[in-house]
């Protein structure tokens, strides 16, 4: 049978008061008959699928092997794609543009724990994978190791409602803990200081803990690979110290956008914003500087706005919006009539820290998220 020529979807979707039609006029021996006909099909279809998968990848990953061996000789080829040959791996670095998707899809990969898996500490341990951060999947026929950049796949970064009022935030996250018995003053005494940090202590380890189990649960249940059959343009947007910079890129690596702006905010001295000293001191220092900075300051938060709101449609057309605005900035980028919040839904937290915000530094963060590492088996066993 020709399982590649079957095509069901036409019984259920293109015409489904057809299919009802049709399901209407069997009886329940009929019927039973043909729900397992249609298990079988659908059983010998996801065979069929998973083998033409199989025979795909494997010629692309063999072609792709031999491509690089001779780009390698000669120099040539895309310079952004760098092979290392060892005694039991082909070593890949690429962009994830550069793999064709269909290879990437969650259902052929496993997600794998880093402190698990022997293998992939051998690998990393290798000067030419140097990057923290990444989420680490083996291919399930060939247990070729995938290594990708968190920020990209991970939905758990997107901006939560919680992420917009941060202090309301943390003030639920801890109270179940504070409240708790395990806390209490029945086991700890109040008094002594040692006895409370002891517990402070405590409810951190706790806190942690439970983090990472649930980032784990995210992981394992969630199909993060799949996220990037989604992703084409991405925004990435910086904001810290009196430095913004924003910058538009398309799936071809190539920045379509780019907008900056700088302002004289911080004191070079003490080595701290304007703004967060006035914050914190509750008074406002009446000297020359500090009247200057604070000017700057309203005048860097007009022209980020003025920016934010002039080319908020480009924004929107992306796939996802990544934001690293540490402290006030986000309150100043994230809030009520502000031009970002139109597209809240699509902004996600960088796992890396960038530098100075300038478009130097996004187009390095740009290409440390789509940077993946693809190690291939020089001997594939299929399991």
């Amino acid at each position: 049978m020709n399982f590649q020529a079957i095509n069901l979807n036409f019984l259920f979707e293109s015409d489904a008061n057809c299919a009802n039609l049709i399901l209407s006029y069997l009886n329940k021996r009929e019927l039973a008959r043909f729900g397992q006909c249609c298990k079988y099909i659908h059983t010998q279809v996801i065979e069929f699928q998973k083998d033409q998968y199989n025979e795909e990848y494997n010629d692309w990953r063999q072609n792709k092997i031999n491509r690089l061996k001779i780009n390698n000789g000669t120099k040539k080829g895309n310079q952004n794609i760098k092979f290392i040959e060892t005694d039991t791996n082909y070593i890949i670095k690429m962009r994830i543009f550069d793999i064709p998707l269909k290879y990437l899809v969650q259902k052929n990969w496993n997600f794998i724990n880093e402190s698990d898996e022997q293998y992939v500490k051998k690998i990393k341990s290798d000067k030419f994978i140097k990057e923290y951060n990444n989420l680490f999947f083996k291919n399930k026929q060939y247990n070729d190791i995938l290594f990708i950049n968190r920020s990209i796949i991970d939905p758990s970064l997107n901006y939560q409602e919680s992420d917009f009022d941060e202090d309301e935030f943390e003030q639920t996250k801890y109270q179940e803990l504070y409240q708790g018995q395990e806390f209490s003053s029945d086991n700890y005494d109040f008094s002594n200081m040692q006895s409370l940090l002891s517990r402070q202590k405590q409810i951190i380890q706790k806190m942690n803990k439970k983090e990472q189990v649930k980032q784990q649960q995210q992981i394992e249940e969630s199909s993060y690979l799949n996220q990037l059959q989604t992703i084409k343009k991405i925004t990435i947007i910086l904001c810290h110290g009196g430095y913004f910079s924003i910058g538009i890129f398309n799936d071809k690596g190539n920045c379509i956008f780019h907008k900056s702006d700088h302002k004289y905010v911080v004191r070079k001295k003490a080595g701290q914003r304007q703004l967060n000293c006035d914050t914190q001191t509750g008074k406002k220092v009446k000297s020359i500087g500090s009247q200057i900075r604070r000017d700057q300051e309203k005048k860097h938060q007009e022209k980020v706005h003025n920016i934010l709101n002039e080319h908020i449609d480009e924004i929107d057309k992306t796939d996802v919006v990544f934001l690293q605005a540490p402290g006030l900035n986000k309150q100043i980028l994230i809030r009520d009539n502000e031009p970002l919040m139109k597209v809240q839904h699509k902004i996600r937290s960088l796992c890396l820290t960038a530098k100075k915000a300038n478009y130097t530094e996004v187009e390095r963060i740009y290409k440390a998220i789509t940077k993946i590492y693809l190690v291939l088996n020089k001997e594939p066993k299929k399991q």
